[in-house]
């Protein structure tokens, strides 16, 4: 690595943490305790390896404490009374005053004069919360994230975010704003279009209906060195007269977002691509979510979405969602989604079903193997790299028998979350011990998946001791390059995973480590 280039990585806190979170979460309560304390253990090696990583290692270290035996150590004069502490505590509320104080007292000096990250949740009535932003924004924040009910307040929009902003114009480089529940003040957008240093914005602002089109080209014009936008923002009825600007496919854009390397945006107009959508930003799409609340009751649902989908050259990752009134009676209407679009990641959650597991299989089917086997005769459309299906659905599943198919036939698939049904289509257990033979004996595979998401259909199924292991097996021939299966997001402390599946990947691992033992010594 050239010298500047290194110096570059070295000297970037924000890129460091974030690869130093592969080592260890922010939450690592969705960890096995081995697992907690390896990660802790490298973080502390990372640490002692040179000064670029100290910083980065230890705040990441120090974000979750398990014990209070880490602070005894360093904190010698800390008293444990009754040798414990409460591990929740009711919320203080601290009057306004004491801020007061607090300032005169550091007669103008910063109350953490090395912050570099500051989270604001502002509440409903934000004049105590937002008392203290004058005292906890000093020069040294580079990263901004505030969200809450408080933040529509008018009290924010005209005194204090307008405040911040002139204070930080030339040194914030990121900036998180979401209110998903309140309209809010134009005024907002009036001033962040200060931040002339911003390199990364995520503007998350569904329900404000009194932004107009001309404000996203004002922000375009600011950000010259705006290299990330996330875009939630929406008009009413989700309509712009057609001769405004923001609809206007011959308007020079060459001076709009210049840096722009990522764009993610929400659509909320159904099967129709949102109007709210800038006509100067649809070729940089890159990263698209569309919420849907009717059902999709038609093989051709998305014909017309096609037409508006297939304009953005720069996509690469789609999520579609749907709420609790969405039901899928055709699972193929997906299938143009997959089959036509350059994709690199598809991400499908809804909540109902009205179709049965050979629907979500052949979606499954027509996707990667589709996109795999097209792959190998043209260049014109590359295999998926992530694939998310639904976790909750009652009657849709992946069958064992589904994911053996995938594991010959998927190329380039590197992550997959499923919900599976252990048994495959064959009644009984046979199923399991049948695939493990064929794949003994018949397969190898190449198949490049490195993670696997799992949510099991059905939680009350029970496993013997035999089954355990050859599925566990099977796993590790089908995916021989698989670093780690986990539980979908927020589903660590359901059954499926507490009684099965953490042991399931603990032999899988097992069984890994013993095929690698075994080539590397031939």
């Amino acid at each position: 690595m050239p010298s500047l280039s290194r110096t570059a990585v070295l000297s970037n806190y924000e890129l460091l943490t974030l690869i130093f979170g592969d080592f260890l979460p922010w939450d690592p309560t969705r960890l096995a305790r081995d697992e907690v304390v390896q990660g802790r253990k490298q973080l502390r090696d990372l640490a002692i390896t040179c000064k670029a990583f100290k910083d980065p290692a230890l705040a990441k270290l120090w974000t979750y404490l398990d014990s209070l035996l880490p602070l005894a150590l360093v904190l010698p004069d800390l008293r444990v009374w009754n040798n414990g502490y409460p591990t929740t505590q009711k919320p203080v509320s601290i009057s306004p005053h004491a801020y007061v104080l607090i300032a005169k007292l550091l007669e103008g000096q910063a109350l953490f004069p090395g912050l570099r990250k500051v989270v604001l949740q502002a509440e409903c009535d934000p004049a105590t919360e937002l008392a203290i932003l004058p005292l906890i924004f000093p020069p040294s924040v580079e990263t901004a994230e505030i969200y809450g009910e408080g933040f529509s307040k008018p009290m924010f929009a005209n005194y204090c975010l307008p405040f911040l902003m002139t204070q930080f114009k030339c040194t914030l480089k990121h900036l998180s704003l979401k209110n998903d529940k309140q309209d809010v003040d134009p005024a907002v957008v009036d001033a962040i279009v200060q931040l002339t240093c911003l390199e990364s914005l995520d503007l998350q602002l569904p329900q404000s209906n009194r932004i107009k089109p001309e404000y996203l080209m004002e922000i375009g014009k600011a950000f010259q060195k705006l290299t990330s936008l996330k875009l939630d923002v929406h008009f009413p009825s989700h309509r712009v007269s057609e001769t405004s600007p923001h609809q206007n496919h011959d308007l020079d854009t060459s001076g709009l977002f210049p840096a722009l390397k990522s764009l993610h945006v929400v659509s909320r107009s159904e099967s129709q691509i949102c109007a709210c959508i800038p006509a100067y930003l649809v070729e940089k799409i890159t990263s698209l979510v569309l919420m849907l609340t009717e059902p999709i009751q038609t093989t051709d649902f998305f014909a017309s979405t096609m037409i508006s989908l297939s304009k953005m050259r720069s996509l690469k990752k789609l999520e579609v969602f749907g709420g609790s009134t969405t039901r899928v009676a055709h699972w193929n209407a997906m299938l143009p989604l997959l089959q036509q679009l350059p994709l690199e990641e598809f991400k499908l959650d809804v909540f109902q079903s009205t179709s049965w597991t050979a629907s979500l299989e052949s979606l499954v089917d027509g996707a990667v193997t589709f996109r795999g086997q097209t792959s190998k005769n043209t260049t014109a459309i590359q295999p998926l790299q992530a694939l998310t299906l639904p976790s909750s659905l009652k009657n849709s599943f992946i069958t064992l028998d589904c994911l053996s198919t995938l594991a010959e036939e998927a190329i380039g698939l590197e992550y997959l979350a499923i919900s599976l049904k252990p048994e495959g289509r064959s009644s009984g257990r046979k199923a399991i011990a049948d695939l493990l033979f064929a794949w003994k004996t018949l397969k190898r595979s190449s198949c490049p998946l490195k993670r696997l998401a799992v949510s099991q259909f059905g939680s009350d199924v029970v496993f013997s001791a035999q089954e355990y292991d050859d599925l566990a097996q099977l796993l590790d021939l089908m995916f021989p390059q698989l670093t780690s299966i986990r539980p979908y997001d927020g589903e660590k402390t359901q059954p499926y995973w507490n009684k099965h599946w953490w042991f399931i990947e603990r032999l899988r691992k097992m069984y890994k480590r013993c095929r690698l033992n075994q080539l590397t010594s031939h």
